[in-house]
Formats: C-alpha cells, sequence, structure tokens
C-alpha cells in the first residue's frame, strides 16, 4: 500500500465539455501506478469468472489481480468463498490453475484446510503452546455473485455491488432474458502493451468507431448505438443490421459481452 498520497497537476474536470486529457505521466509514472492498484483495483469489485466455474462442492480457480494471487472455491456446505491463496504457516501458495479439492493441502509442511477455510491439521502444532486453530484458518476475501458473475473485492468495508449499482442486474436480466441459460464458450486474453487508462479512454466513446473499426460499424446501425455513464459502470446498447441487439457492459476493467435477436418491430 502506497504510505502517502501525493498531490498531482491536471485539467480534468467532471464537466465533460471543459474537461481536458490527463497529463502524459498520469499514464507512465509507476507512483501513480501504485496509488491507482490500491484506491482503484484493491478497493473496487473486479471480475473473476462465471459461476459455472465452480458449479460443484469443491470446484476451485484461482486469480491474480497484479501481486495477489487469490482463489474462489465452492465449499462443501455450497457456498461460494474466496481466498487469499497462501499458506498462514509460512505463506506457500496454496492452489494453481483450477480443479476440484475435497481438503486443501499446502504442498509445502502439508498444513491443510477444509473448503470453507477453516484450519484442519498441521505438522507439529500439538507442540506449540496456546496455539489457536482459528488463527491459523484461511484469511477471506470478499465475493459476490451479480448476474451468474463472480466478483471479488480486497476492501472489507466496500459496499456491495448492489449498493453501487442498483438497478444494473435487473436491467442486464431484462434484456438478456436468457441469461441464466448462457455458459462460457471461449475466452481470448489479450496483452495490452499500454497504461490501463488508455483502453478505457478509448472503451468509453465512439467517436473514433467509424475510423478505427469500420467492421463493427458494418455491423451496427450506428444511429441507434448509445454509451451511457454511470458512476460504476457504462452501458453501451444498439441495433445491428443483421436483426441483432447489442448490449455492452462494462465494469471498472473487466467486460461481458451478450446479444440477442431484436425484435419483429
Amino acid at each position: 500500500m502506497s504510505q502517502k498520497s501525493m498531490t498531482y497537476h491536471h485539467r480534468y474536470q467532471q464537466e465533460v465539455d471543459r474537461s481536458y486529457t490527463l497529463p502524459s505521466y498520469f499514464y507512465t509514472d509507476p507512483q501513480i501506478f501504485e496509488e491507482e492498484k490500491n484506491t482503484v483495483f484493491y478497493k473496487n469489485w473486479f471480475y473473476v469468472g462465471h459461476i459455472e466455474k465452480v458449479a460443484e462442492p469443491g470446484d476451485y480457480f484461482t486469480f491474480q489481480l497484479f501481486d495477489q494471487n487469490l482463489f474462489v472455491m465452492r465449499g462443501n456446505d455450497g457456498i461460494i468463498r474466496a481466498f487469499y491463496n497462501v499458506c498462514p504457516h509460512r505463506g506457500h501458495e496454496l492452489l494453481k490453475g483450477e480443479g476440484k479439492k475435497s481438503i486443501i493441502s499446502c504442498p509445502y509442511h502439508a498444513w491443510t484446510f477444509h473448503t470453507d477455510g477453516q484450519f484442519n491439521n498441521g505438522r507439529a502444532v500439538n507442540q506449540l503452546k496456546d496455539f489457536s486453530r482459528d488463527e491459523a484458518c484461511l484469511r477471506q476475501v470478499r465475493v459476490e455473485q451479480f448476474a451468474n458473475f463472480l466478483f471479488l473485492n480486497l476492501d472489507p468495508h466496500a459496499p456491495s455491488m448492489q449498493e453501487m449499482m442498483p438497478g444494473l442486474e435487473e436491467d442486464i436480466r431484462q434484456r438478456i432474458p436468457e441469461l441464466n441459460k448462457l455458459t462460457l464458450a471461449h475466452r481470448t486474453t489479450y496483452k495490452i502493451e499500454g497504461n490501463w487508462k488508455n483502453v478505457w479512454d478509448n472503451y468509453l466513446e465512439c467517436h473514433h468507431c467509424a475510423i478505427a473499426h469500420p467492421q463493427l460499424v458494418e455491423l451496427i446501425v450506428m444511429s441507434s448505438y448509445k454509451v451511457q455513464n454511470f458512476d460504476y459502470y457504462c452501458m453501451q446498447t444498439g441495433c445491428g443490421r443483421h436483426a441483432l441487439r447489442f448490449h455492452f457492459y462494462c465494469h471498472y476493467c473487466y467486460g461481458e459481452y451478450c446479444g440477442r435477436k431484436c425484435s419483429s418491430a
């Protein structure tokens, strides 16, 4: 965590028609990036996967957010939880990738934990005076299910997603009534050589679409294309030229894309 927040000079304003682009060092200064990690990424909800990845008790998958190693698991009690992927004994990584476990065992000293994160057993713990099993449990991270997607938040005091984005899940389900039937078909990962703000500066407007994305323009009736920006998400909607209606939702630095047929009208 950053020790002290610094003051940076810029000409940004909340009024869009009066605001200027941030100075270039906002996109290159390592100190600014560290502050962004601590105040933006570590204190907000971020998408980690579809609920189907932990469909059965014992199912888990790991996730990396910068230097924070995490995993999500459905416990034997059916509850989905998230934890820091580190053994409280000597700090070794517990799990890799994704899979299924009936018990979590550290590959270093074989300390074991139940699927709800509770301490099970550990070598030589009976030799320790006043050993507390409660203090040896895995450290939990907040996890929420939102429209069949899983989000994590490292801030234990952050408001819930429903509080931050009231009505959004209902709107998504109204526009995409078959949401519960959707399943993961394919995942493509891009490595972008640029600052994350460049990506979202680009994503939050479509003035460049006709120039940079001619194939997209061929698919969508641009006169119907709307971008609505809210405090914690943006919504992009429009009708396609081939009887498709597109609904794009973007949350922080992760987005899910869905589409369905337009009505005959």
